[in-house]
C-alpha cells in the first residue's frame, strides 16, 4: 500500500516522535525514513535531542527550511517478512537498547583531556607516538637535504627524506593502527577511541585490538564487530618533478581535511560508515548514534545466522530425504532383480520337467522286464528332484504364509 508524506505534517511528526519509533508506524525503517525526510529538506533531531528533551532541558528544533525540491514523498513499503527471520525478541531488544541510548545518562562524552585511558586506546596512543617520532625524523632529513646541494643528493640518495615525500603526497596518513589519520587529527582520533573503547565495555562488550587487520573488536551479545577511525583525504593539484631532476609536471596529491569517519564491519562482512562528520555535527556528538547503528548491525547478524541455519536445515533435510528415495530405490532394484531370478528359474524347472515328461512318453521299452525302464525311472526321479530345487514356488507360498513378503506397490505407467 503506498503511502504519500506531506512536507509540513511529517516535520510535526519528526520533532514529535523518535524516528525509530515513527518509522515502525509506517512499516519504514529509520535509515528509510530518514531518507525521505532529506529529500524534501526536512531536518532531523540529531543524537542527544531526545535524551535532553526527557532531562527536562529546553531545546530548539531546527526550522524547516522555506524552499524544497518537493513538498510531498510517496513510498510503497515492503510488506512485512514472514521469514520468521526477525523476531518480536530482535525488536524488543532493539527498542531496549535505543532507549538506552537516548537516556540523558547514557550520553558518550568525549573530553578534550583525558586522565583515563582505556588499554587498547592507550596501546593505540603509543603506536601513533612511535609513527609521529618516526616521520619527524623523515622531515629533518627533508630539511637537512633541501640544504645540500643536487651533487650530494645524487652522490649519496637520503632514503628518509624520500620517505617524507611520499608521506606528504599520500595525504600524511599514519596507517599503523585502526586510525587512518593525519598528525593533525591524531589527538582528537585517539580521544574518540578511548571514549568508544570506554562507552563500548559499558553496553556489555569486551573489547581488544586485533592485529591482522588492525581494528578495534569489540565481543557480546552474540557477535563480533569491528571498528576503526579514518580521515577522509582531499585532492590537489601541485606541480613538482616526477623524477629526481626531471621538469615540473602537475601531479595529484592528497592532503587532509581534518574529517574523520567511523567504519564498522560485523565479523568481516561488508565494511560500512556508521557516522562522520558533517554538516550535521562532528563525531563527538554522534557516539550514540553510532551503538545504535552496530545494535542494528547485531540484529542483521542474528537473522543471516538464523537464515543460515534454517539453509543448513533445509539442505541437511533434502540429504536425508535424497539417502531415503536412493535407499527405497535400491531395494526395489533388488526386490524386481530377485523377481526376475525367481521368474527365470521357474521356467528352467518347467522345461526340465517338460523335458523329463517328453523323455518317459517318448521311451520305448524293449519289453516287459527291458531294465532300461527302471534306469529310465532312477534318470526320472532325479530330474523331477533337481526340477523341485529349481522351482521357486514352494517358497514362495511359504513366503505369503509366513508373512515375509513385502506388499509391493504396481509398478508405475511410463508416460
Amino acid at each position: 500500500m503506498a503511502i504519500t508524506f506531506q512536507r509540513a505534517a511529517l516535520y510535526e511528526e519528526v520533532w514529535s516522535e523518535p524516528l525509530t519509533k515513527l518509522a515502525k508506524r509506517y512499516g519504514l525503517s529509520d535509515n528509510g525514513l530518514r531518507k525521505i525526510c532529506r529529500a524534501m529538506s526536512i531536518p532531523v533531531p540529531g543524537v542527544g535531542y531526545w535524551a535532553r528533551l526527557a532531562a527536562g532541558q529546553s531545546v530548539a528544533r531546527t526550522a524547516l527550511p522555506s524552499n524544497a525540491a518537493r513538498t510531498s514523498f510517496t513510498t510503497h513499503p515492503a510488506p512485512p517478512s514472514d521469514s520468521g527471520f526477525h523476531t518480536p525478541e530482535d525488536e524488543t531488544w532493539l527498542g531496549q537498547r535505543d532507549e538506552y541510548e537516548a537516556r540523558a545518562d547514557s550520553l558518550i562524552q568525549v573530553t578534550d583531556a583525558p586522565t583515563r585511558w582505556h588499554p587498547v586506546a592507550s596501546t593505540l596512543r603509543k603506536r601513533t607516538e612511535e609513527r609521529l617520532r618516526e616521520i619527524r625524523r623523515w622531515e629533518q632529513a627533508a630539511q637537512r637535504a633541501a640544504k645540500r646541494s643536487e651533487r650530494e643528493r645524487a652522490r649519496t640518495p637520503d632514503f628518509e627524506s624520500a620517505n617524507w615525500r611520499m608521506f606528504v603526497r599520500d595525504g600524511q596518513l599514519l596507517m599503523d593502527a585502526p586510525l587512518r589519520i593525519t598528525p593533525e587529527s591524531h589527538e582528537r582520533a585517539l580521544r574518540l577511541a578511548n571514549a568508544l573503547c570506554f562507552a563500548s565495555e559499558k553496553r556489555g562488550f569486551s573489547v581488544s585490538l586485533t592485529e591482522n587487520p588492525a581494528r578495534i573488536e569489540l565481543s557480546g551479545h552474540g557477535t563480533t564487530l569491528q571498528l576503526r577511525i579514518s580521515e577522509k583525504l582531499g585532492e590537489k593539484i601541485v606541480r613538482e618533478p616526477a623524477y629526481s631532476g626531471g621538469p615540473l609536471e602537475n601531479t595529484k596529491s592528497k592532503v587532509p581535511t581534518g574529517i574523520l569517519r567511523i567504519y564498522a564491519d560485523r565479523e568481516r562482512s561488508i565494511e560500512r560508515e556508521v557516522a562522520a562528520d558533517d554538516g550535521k555535527g562532528k563525531l563527538e556528538s554522534k557516539l550514540n548514534g553510532v551503538f545504535m547503528r552496530i545494535n542494528r548491525m547485531i540484529v542483521r547478524g542474528r537473522e543471516r545466522q538464523r537464515e543460515r541455519e534454517d539453509w543448513e536445515r533445509s539442505r541437511e533435510l533434502e540429504a536425508t530425504r535424497r539417502e531415503i528415495r536412493a535407499r527405497r530405490e535400491a531395494l526395489a532394484r533388488k526386490r524386481r532383480a530377485q523377481f526376475h531370478r525367481e521368474v527365470r528359474d521357474w521356467h528352467r524347472a518347467e522345461r526340465i520337467r517338460e523335458y523329463v515328461a517328453h523323455i518317459v512318453a517318448s521311451f520305448t521299452p524293449a519289453g516287459a522286464d527291458d531294465p532300461a525302464m527302471q534306469r529310465l525311472r532312477l534318470w526320472q526321479s532325479w530330474a523331477n528332484t533337481l526340477a523341485s530345487r529349481w522351482d521357486p514356488t514352494a517358497r514362495r507360498f511359504e513366503r505369503f504364509r509366513s508373512g515375509s513378503a513385502k506388499t509391493l506397490r504396481a509398478p508405475r505407467a511410463k508416460q
